[in-house]
């Protein structure tokens, strides 16, 4: 029973590696976000909702999470601030 419990967290452990979003793409993901978080603080409007990690100012933040995070969950975050700056900035 114990190796059977093992085996699972190993095969666990190797699919989450698998669908990581690959460090080169993490570069320019950092590089992004950090820049909207930039973006958000320099406008009155998005400041007050500008917190948090998402909308740090420190790439290593923002490419750590990347480079342990699924694909999707990735999108999904730059697609959160992208929405956020579009709606406080009146786009």
């Amino acid at each position: 029973m114990l190796k059977v419990a093992m085996a699972a967290g190993l095969l666990l452990a190797a699919s989450s590696v698998a669908f990581a979003a690959p460090p080169e793409f993490c570069g320019g993901y950092a590089t992004a976000a950090v820049r909207q978080a930039e973006i958000a603080h320099a406008t009155p409007p998005c400041a007050p909702g500008a917190v948090g990690t998402r909308w740090s100012v420190a790439y290593g933040v923002h490419y750590g999470w990347c480079i342990t995070a699924p694909f999707p969950a990735v999108e999904r975050e730059r697609a959160i601030r992208t929405r956020y700056l579009r709606s406080c900035r009146g786009f």
